[in-house]
């Protein structure tokens, strides 16, 4: 089961929908768009946690000069299903080794610093989410 965030975007009852189109953020909303957005700078990079029954990466992002690292994991048990008994993000991160995920928060005014991937969904710590969304 994945772990409570801090910042309430935990799965499976209050999941980010990583389906949804990038971010548009209103004028006077605060937030800086000159760090807007995000980019991917390696390959996933496998690392090792101590603890974990999964796998885990490492993604080095930049905006302007300022660099950022967001690490990813996915559960063993979500390695091990079949795609249909996974939520689909879930599916694929697992086939990009977490890249699907990290794209869709490249938006973000701050990355998350960790995203938790499991049978049932994602968690995402630290980092900024947008405040609001226009659909």
């Amino acid at each position: 089961m994945c772990a409570r965030a801090v910042n309430n975007l935990a799965c499976p009852d209050n999941s980010f929908d990583l389906g949804r189109s990038p971010v548009n953020f209103a004028a006077g909303s605060g937030l800086s768009l000159d760090r807007v957005p995000w980019t991917i700078k390696n390959l996933p990079t496998p690392v090792p946690v101590q603890g974990l029954d999964g796998s885990a990466f490492v993604f080095r992002l930049e905006s302007g000069n300022t660099v950022r690292s967001t690490l990813f994991t996915i559960s063993g048990t979500a390695l091990a299903m079949a795609d249909e008994g996974l939520p689909q993000a879930v599916a694929e991160a697992r086939v990009t080794d977490g890249r699907s995920v990290i794209e869709h928060t490249l938006a973000w005014p701050e990355p998350p610093e960790r995203i938790e991937s499991c049978s049932m969904g994602m968690t995402f710590f630290g980092g900024q989410p947008p405040a609001t969304r226009t659909l």
